[in-house]
């Protein structure tokens, strides 16, 4: 793990605030005090996410070129146009790389792979390397280029009521996981913006390391069951709390609502940006699923517990 945070930092701090854009969708609230247990979505639920995943990128040689030259790597063209020839070529690398990654495990039986990334990077900068495409002195900084190369491609920031709605839950000892298509980097920007802090972890602060999923471990990604599936022991066993008293958070009909409630837990849609909601009403699979609740802001989750007042 590196420890030179400070341009990761400062490409954190120059993030541009981005307000959600209103879905135009009625809440569906009421209270339920029989939830003990909350469980969120990241890109799109807590983080405003203009793709509304991580696997939406605005790819950019431009972005490939600032990510590399942080990280000391150097691009070995001998003009301009043969330095944007090979950053091409390398970000049509990094697409085969990831294609050939999920192929190999829909073979070996995973229906919806998610590769790691830090392993899809350093696989790519050492092919260029090789090919003399880039070169640099001693071992190149990857986590710098992955986390650059994700800030400037899917530019992020936390939901509004994102701070006040985890400082309200963890005041009152309310259990509280992830489960999320989400890459290392991930916990790392989360964590910032709860904390203002920026260090290097695979776990997000208030948040149960315990009941928290990040498909990137598990190169696994939703609509997989499993995601959620081996939750299910997990707080029974910790906190004796069963699929219904859990609630799942999240802006994906799919993703979220329909294969989270296949495991039994309760659902709310978010429905706070437009970019990122996700009804798939041209999926015939879900078109009989219904939330048990829709928020168009965080903080109407409040509500729900019945803890706004307080």
């Amino acid at each position: 793990m590196t420890k030179d945070f400070y341009d990761i930092e400062r490409f954190l701090k120059s993030l541009k605030p981005q307000l959600p854009e209103k879905t135009g969708m009625i809440p569906k609230i009421y209270p339920d005090t029989s939830i003990r247990g909350i469980l969120f979505d990241i890109y799109g639920t807590l983080l405003v996410s203009a793709s509304g995943d991580i696997d939406q990128w605005k790819i950019s040689t431009d972005n490939l070129f600032t990510a590399l030259n942080l990280a000391g790597v150097k691009i070995n063209g001998k003009d301009s146009s043969e330095a944007e020839t090979i950053l091409s070529d390398m970000l049509s690398g990094f697409q085969n790389i990831v294609k050939k990654l999920k192929e190999h495990a829909i073979q070996n039986g995973i229906p919806f792979p998610e590769p790691d990334l830090f392993q899809v990077w350093s696989e790519l900068i050492s092919k260029t390397n090789q090919e003399s495409g880039i070169s640099y002195k001693g071992s190149p900084d990857i986590q710098k280029i992955m986390f650059v190369f994700e800030l400037l491609s899917n530019p992020i920031y936390p939901m509004p009521g994102l701070k006040e709605l985890i400082n309200k839950l963890n005041e009152y000892k309310i259990p509280l996981g992830l489960v999320s298509n989400a890459q290392s980097y991930t916990p790392v920007f989360l964590n910032y913006f709860l904390t203002d802090k920026v260090e290097i972890s695979e776990t997000v602060e208030y948040f149960d390391k315990d009941i928290t999923v990040l498909s990137y471990k598990l190169k696994r990604m939703k609509p997989d069951t499993l995601l959620f599936e081996q939750l299910v022991p997990v707080l029974k066993q910790k906190y004796n709390l069963k699929p219904s008293q859990v609630l799942y958070v999240g802006n994906d009909m799919l993703k979220d609502i329909f294969t989270s409630q296949k495991v039994g837990f309760k659902t709310a849609l978010f429905a706070g940006d437009t970019r990122s909601l996700r009804l798939r009403e041209d999926n015939e699979e879900i078109k009989a699923v219904q939330p048990d609740f829709i928020f168009t802001e965080l903080l109407q989750l409040l509500d729900v517990l019945n803890l706004q007042e307080h």
